[in-house]
Protein backbone atom coordinates (compact mmCIF):
# COMPACT_ATOMS: atom_id res chain seq x y z
CA UNK A 1 0.00 0.00 0.00
CA UNK A 2 1.21 3.52 -1.21
CA UNK A 3 0.61 6.88 0.58
CA UNK A 4 -0.52 9.31 -1.74
CA UNK A 5 1.93 11.85 -2.37
CA UNK A 6 0.51 15.45 -2.35
CA UNK A 7 0.13 17.78 -5.09
CA UNK A 8 3.38 18.99 -6.26
CA UNK A 9 4.02 22.60 -5.82
CA UNK A 10 4.02 24.40 -9.46
CA UNK A 11 6.75 26.93 -10.25
CA UNK A 12 4.17 29.66 -9.70
CA UNK A 13 3.63 28.37 -5.70
CA UNK A 14 7.49 28.26 -5.36
CA UNK A 15 8.25 31.30 -7.00
CA UNK A 16 5.77 33.56 -5.24
CA UNK A 17 3.55 33.60 -1.68
CA UNK A 18 0.50 35.99 -1.65
CA UNK A 19 -0.30 36.14 2.17
CA UNK A 20 -3.71 37.91 3.21
CA UNK A 21 -4.16 38.64 6.96
CA UNK A 22 -7.37 40.95 7.65
CA UNK A 23 -6.91 42.42 11.29
CA UNK A 24 -10.34 44.34 10.92
CA UNK A 25 -13.31 43.59 8.30
CA UNK A 26 -12.67 46.54 6.41
CA UNK A 27 -9.10 46.43 6.63
CA UNK A 28 -6.84 44.24 4.68
CA UNK A 29 -3.29 43.16 4.23
CA UNK A 30 -1.51 41.89 1.43
CA UNK A 31 2.37 40.82 1.15
CA UNK A 32 3.24 39.26 -1.93
CA UNK A 33 6.62 37.23 -1.14
CA UNK A 34 9.03 36.54 -3.58
CA UNK A 35 8.94 37.14 -7.62
CA UNK A 36 6.61 39.24 -9.38
CA UNK A 37 6.74 38.40 -12.75
CA UNK A 38 4.70 37.10 -15.63
CA UNK A 39 4.20 33.87 -14.43
CA UNK A 40 3.30 34.88 -10.71
CA UNK A 41 1.47 38.09 -11.41
CA UNK A 42 -2.20 36.55 -11.65
CA UNK A 43 -1.58 35.05 -8.23
CA UNK A 44 -1.18 38.57 -6.65
CA UNK A 45 -4.06 39.69 -9.46
CA UNK A 46 -6.58 36.68 -7.79
CA UNK A 47 -6.17 38.36 -4.37
CA UNK A 48 -6.53 41.89 -5.33
CA UNK A 49 -10.15 40.86 -6.79
CA UNK A 50 -11.18 38.82 -4.87
CA UNK A 51 -10.75 42.02 -1.57
CA UNK A 52 -10.90 44.94 -3.56
CA UNK A 53 -14.86 45.79 -3.40
CA UNK A 54 -14.97 44.02 -0.44
CA UNK A 55 -12.71 46.08 1.94
CA UNK A 56 -12.60 50.03 2.62
CA UNK A 57 -8.80 49.80 2.61
CA UNK A 58 -6.67 46.90 0.82
CA UNK A 59 -2.66 47.41 0.93
CA UNK A 60 -0.44 45.89 -0.87
CA UNK A 61 3.23 45.61 1.02
CA UNK A 62 5.83 44.94 -1.62
CA UNK A 63 8.54 44.94 1.03
CA UNK A 64 9.66 40.95 0.17
CA UNK A 65 9.21 41.39 -3.31
CA UNK A 66 12.83 40.40 -4.61
CA UNK A 67 11.65 40.58 -8.18
CA UNK A 68 9.43 43.00 -10.01
CA UNK A 69 8.79 42.95 -13.36
CA UNK A 70 6.13 44.78 -16.13
CA UNK A 71 3.71 42.45 -15.70
CA UNK A 72 3.74 42.63 -11.98
CA UNK A 73 3.52 46.24 -11.90
CA UNK A 74 0.45 46.36 -14.29
CA UNK A 75 -1.19 44.40 -11.76
CA UNK A 76 -1.31 46.96 -9.01
CA UNK A 77 -2.23 49.28 -12.11
CA UNK A 78 -5.42 47.64 -12.66
CA UNK A 79 -5.99 47.03 -8.89
CA UNK A 80 -5.58 51.55 -8.52
CA UNK A 81 -7.59 51.79 -12.06
CA UNK A 82 -10.23 49.53 -10.36
CA UNK A 83 -10.17 50.84 -6.55
CA UNK A 84 -11.75 54.66 -7.63
CA UNK A 85 -15.11 53.06 -8.93
CA UNK A 86 -15.77 51.12 -6.03
CA UNK A 87 -15.99 52.00 -1.78
CA UNK A 88 -11.95 50.42 -1.92
CA UNK A 89 -8.82 52.83 -1.23
CA UNK A 90 -5.70 51.03 -2.39
CA UNK A 91 -2.58 51.66 -0.53
CA UNK A 92 1.27 50.56 -1.62
CA UNK A 93 3.79 50.65 0.94
CA UNK A 94 7.30 48.40 1.45
CA UNK A 95 8.23 50.24 -1.71
CA UNK A 96 11.93 51.35 -0.39
CA UNK A 97 13.53 48.25 -1.20
CA UNK A 98 15.81 48.75 -4.65
CA UNK A 99 13.90 46.05 -6.53
CA UNK A 100 10.65 47.69 -6.36
CA UNK A 101 11.71 51.30 -6.12
CA UNK A 102 13.84 51.29 -8.97
CA UNK A 103 11.12 50.18 -11.21
CA UNK A 104 8.56 51.88 -9.76
CA UNK A 105 10.80 55.17 -10.28
CA UNK A 106 11.76 54.22 -13.39
CA UNK A 107 8.53 53.53 -15.01
CA UNK A 108 6.94 56.51 -13.37
CA UNK A 109 4.34 54.16 -11.49
CA UNK A 110 6.06 55.96 -8.01
CA UNK A 111 3.65 59.07 -8.76
CA UNK A 112 0.62 57.11 -10.06
CA UNK A 113 0.05 54.65 -7.09
CA UNK A 114 -0.88 55.48 -3.60
CA UNK A 115 2.39 54.82 -2.42
CA UNK A 116 2.88 55.53 1.95
CA UNK A 117 5.66 55.62 3.37
CA UNK A 118 4.58 54.03 6.21
CA UNK A 119 5.41 50.18 7.48
CA UNK A 120 2.74 48.25 6.35
CA UNK A 121 1.88 47.15 9.98
CA UNK A 122 1.49 50.59 11.19
CA UNK A 123 -0.50 51.88 8.41
CA UNK A 124 -2.75 48.70 8.64
CA UNK A 125 -2.65 49.18 12.52
CA UNK A 126 -3.88 52.55 12.12
CA UNK A 127 -6.50 51.89 9.32
CA UNK A 128 -8.39 49.14 11.66
CA UNK A 129 -8.33 51.45 14.67
CA UNK A 130 -9.60 54.59 12.39
CA UNK A 131 -12.38 51.92 11.12
CA UNK A 132 -12.47 50.80 14.84
CA UNK A 133 -13.56 54.41 16.24
CA UNK A 134 -15.85 55.09 13.06
CA UNK A 135 -13.13 57.25 11.78
CA UNK A 136 -12.37 57.62 8.10
CA UNK A 137 -13.84 54.48 7.35
CA UNK A 138 -15.29 54.85 3.72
Amino acid sequence: MTASMPRPRSAEDVLLDVRVHSPHPTVVLIRPVGELDLSTAPLLRERLECELGRRAHVVVDLHEVTFLSASGACVLIEAQQSAPDGPTQLHVTGVDGAVTARVLQITGLSRVLPVVDDAADVLVARLAELARTGIGTG
